[in-house]
This record gives C-alpha cells, structure tokens and sequence, in this order.
C-alpha cells in the first residue's frame, strides 16, 4: 500500500520531527523508504529517501521526492520536494524501526481489506479491520439510511434505532428530522471525496465519503471524532477505505433484502396506466407471500421536498416495511405510497393505526387513506382514494394527521359536483323554500325537519332533541308539509333531503 508523507510525518511523532510541506504533501505515493545512496534510480519516485544531512546535501536528488532527513540542511530546501526533519541527535536504527512499522501497519491493513473483498465478507469487516487506523467509531449506511455496518461504538455517539422485527439498524426519526432541516446536512449530500461535517448537529465532528453510482447517491461511510482528534492523514485514508467499500457495494458483497423490488414495478404500472400483466403481478404477489384477493389499504403519505433533498424519503419507505408487517412501501409521485395487507395484521388494524399514528407524528408527516380493497387490479383507483381523502381532509382539518377516504366521501361528491353547477342547484328545493320561510319569520323549521329525520321520525325523540312538548313538535310537522310540499313517508324523499343538509352544511364550512 502506498502512504503518503504526511502519514510518515505522524508515525515519526516521538522524533519530534519538523516538515516543509510542498505540493503533493498528503498524496499517497511510497511504498517503502531506501537509505541515501549513490544507486537509487527510480526507487526515489516511490520510496522516502532517508540520509543524513550532510550527505542530503551533496546530493542531487530527484525533483518532488521524499526526504527524511537527520539533521537540518544547511542550504535552502527545493521547493518542489517534501522534506520531514528529524533532530541530529536522532537515532538511525530506532528511525529505520518506526519507518518498518509504519509501512508494515498499512501493509497489514491493505491486505485486510483485500482478503475481505475476495472472501465477499460483510462491510462489517471492513470497518473492523480499520479500528487501529482511525481509533474512532465507524459506521456505513446505505442509501436508504439503513446501517450497514458500525464498529467501535462510543457512548457519546448518535444511537441507532433497533428494528426487531427484521434485527436491522437505521437513524432514527428524531435524527432524520434534524437532517431535512439542516442546509448543511443537505449539502453534504452532494458532497464527492472525503469531508468534514461540522460539530454543530452533534456535538462532535465527522468525516465521510459519499458512495455515488454515477449520480445516484448509494449511501456514506463516516467516522466520528470521539476516540481521537481527526489527522490531515485521516481524509486520503477514509478514501481508501470508502474504495474498498463501495467495491463490495457493487459486488454484492452486501446481503441484500429477499425482495428483488419487482412488485413494485407491477404495482407502478396499476398506478401509472391502470393495468399491468396479471401473471407477474400474482407471480411477484407469491414471492412476496401475498395472495391476489388479500384484503388491503392503500396509503399515500405527504412528504416535503426536505425529505428529497436528504434522501430521507427512502428511509422512510424501509422503515415503515421494517416497523410494521404486512407493508410495501415506494416512492411515487413526489410523495410515499403505502400498500398494506390486512391480512398480515392478523386482520386487526386497530392497533396498526394506533402505532403509524404515532410514527406520523415523529416524522411529521400526513396521511390519505383509502377504503378496504380486495383486488390489486383496481390498485389505481385505491390511490385515488388517498388523494381525494388528503384534498379534502386538508380543508377541512388541517390539524389531523391522517384522513381516512371513509369520512370524506360526502365532501369529495359535493366538491366534484360543484365543479360544474352551483352546489344548492343538488338541493331539495322544498327544503331550500322552508329555510328562507324561516328567515322571513324567525321559525325554527329547518332545524326540527332535520332532527325529524336523523331520529328516524320518532316523535318521542325528537321531541326530546329539541327540548319541545310533543304536540308543538306535531304542529310544527304539520307547517313544514305544507311549507315543503312533500311526502315524508317515502324513503327517496327523506334521502333527498338528508343529502341537501350535507350540501347546505358542507357550502357553509367552505
């Protein structure tokens, strides 16, 4: 492995070693290092030279070599070459012992990673073998902010959120929250080589390298400043290492999830055209352990452009698939579209609710849910229920976290009935003629008609509603016929005008 002269420059600490740090400082660059002599050739483009001064300076070495020199020169230093001095009193042996070690230390360390690389280990090892280098807590995550690896944990460290059910680790909620709102955050993902992340998030620094598939952002691997203060050595080295990693990314190295992500493919194209073929559909449905009539939800949740710019949009979907049975969730349409099989929660949603309510509230999100579905085929028109739930729900109670379509129904066919006649033009005029009749003369009709027909007619009950004797109520009954001009003993009458109160409530609170 090549290492470069700043690294030899730290691992020559206790020399108490001065250095002039010309271009080319921290590249990685030597393999080893040679004593001064007369033979050196091109061994001086890879390996340190280390002499003495006297004989340093009698010399013509190579432009841009290293020098490791006992003693300070006399003359002035080439500009273009990396000099690390070493006090005269220095000793050759225990000099040429530290440089053996240095070398030998990243030796080890080189051939860690590649027999890590061709036993196809887990990214775990990888970190693990690079404990000593960095002596600070390491992790990697991938993409989807799922925790891949994390090795050399400290006390002082952002913890992870344990999954149980799937035994996996992600950042948590509350962290995933921190990170839409912060522009440093968010511009650290766009970010290419080794960098620093400020202490401001954490309370310590950390240096990461971004894993990009072309410009597709794969995940990072970062270190934390815990165990000891960062090194200019550190940045090339994480580099190195971030190398390593995203080779066995790419390899597969990985162990990936038993879903290959092709269902997903066949329930965009139900969203996205309406049809999709039916035999990959129930093929994917198997793999997944889903039958083709289990009985589903479809969910559309709102996220924010934040949730893009951090990537936070994919943790999401892993998350929800590892926090709750029975969910498959992706990306669609700038938001997270959720299908949940009733059947894989034992067919008790209650409580699946009372939990997703609670991760809505810790990501901060909102929620369109559909009505109870039992054939795939119709998936689209599910997610429309969704969207329609959300419009609706928002104007309505903008303080809820989650709309379900069942509530809405009444107000999404007032609101596309009034995109074409005017919302009182669907009213029972009779029943449009008895509340201006009680404008004109200060009569409470509307409101006894209205409880006349949700206590089912009862005149006990209504009476009692209305706090009124029975025989006014009787008369009252008696004006509003007359007023109406209906029969209210037939069932499509009384339907009538129960639906012109909703329009008349719902034109109100609009």
């Amino acid at each position: 492995m090549r290492i470069s002269m700043e690294i030899i420059y730290e691992n020559l600490a206790e020399f108490r070693p001065s250095g002039r740090r010309g271009r080319g400082w921290n590249e990685m660059r030597y393999l080893g290092f040679t004593p001064m002599g007369k033979k050196m050739g091109t061994l001086a483009e890879e390996f340190v030279i280390l002499g003495r001064a006297a004989e340093l300076e009698a010399a013509a070495l190579p432009e841009r070599s290293g020098i490791i020199c006992l003693g300070t020169p006399q003359g002035t230093l080439d500009k273009a070459q990396r000099w690390i001095l070493l006090p005269e009193t220095a000793q050759w042996e225990e000099v040429c012992c530290a440089l053996l070690m240095a070398f030998r230390k990243y030796q080890l360390w080189e051939e860690a990673l590649t027999e890590a690389l061709r036993r196809n280990e887990g990214i775990e090892s990888y970190c693990q073998a690079s404990v000593d280098i960095f002596e600070n807590p390491i992790f990697v995550h991938d993409g989807d902010f799922e925790i891949i690896a994390s090795v050399n944990e400290m006390p002082e460290q952002v913890k992870w959120n344990y999954e149980s059910q799937t035994g996996k680790k992600t950042v948590q909620m509350e962290t995933m929250n921190e990170f839409k709102v912060s522009r440093e955050y968010q511009d650290s993902l766009k970010t290419r080589g080794a960098q620093i992340f400020p202490r401001q998030q954490f309370g310590y620094r950390g240096l990461y390298v971004n894993f990009w598939m072309e410009e597709t952002f794969l995940g990072r691997i970062c270190v934390n400043e815990l165990g000891r203060e960062f090194r200019e050595s550190d940045y090339p080295l994480l580099e190195y290492l971030a190398g390593h990693v995203q080779t066995a990314l790419e390899r597969g190295c990985l162990l990936q999830s038993d879903d290959p992500r092709d269902l997903e493919q066949s329930f965009y194209e139900l969203l996205q055209h309406g049809h999709t073929e039916e035999n990959a559909l129930k093929r994917r449905l198997e793999y997944q352990k889903w039958k083709p009539g289990d009985r589903f939800l479809c969910i559309r949740l709102l996220v924010s452009s934040r949730d893009f710019s951090t990537h936070a949009v994919y943790f999401t979907c892993r998350r929800l698939e590892n926090m709750f049975a029975g969910i498959y969730a992706f990306h669609y349409h700038e938001g997270i579209f959720i299908v949940l099989n009733i059947e894989k929660t034992n067919g008790d949603i209650t409580e699946f609710f009372q939990r997703f309510a609670v991760f809505m509230r810790e990501g901060l999100f909102k929620a369109g849910i559909s009505c109870l579905g039992n054939d795939f085929m119709e998936l689209r028109f599910y997610y429309q229920q969704c969207l329609a739930a959300l419009e609706m729900g928002e104007k309505e109670n903008p303080m809820f976290w989650m709309y379900k379509f069942e509530d809405y129904v009444l107000s999404y066919l007032f609101y596309q009935g009034s995109r074409k006649l005017l919302p009182q033009m669907y009213c029972e005029p009779g029943l449009l003629k008895l509340k201006l009749y009680d404008e004109e003369h200060s009569t409470e009709f509307f409101k006894t008609l209205y409880s006349y027909l949700v206590n089912d007619r009862n005149i006990a009950h209504t009476s009692g509603s209305l706090y009124i004797h029975r025989s006014t109520l009787l008369y009252r009954l008696e004006k509003i016929r007359k007023i109406l001009g209906l029969n209210l003993d037939e069932h499509k009458v009384r339907f009538r005008l129960l639906l012109s109160y909703e329009i008349l409530e719902w034109m109100q609170n609009e």
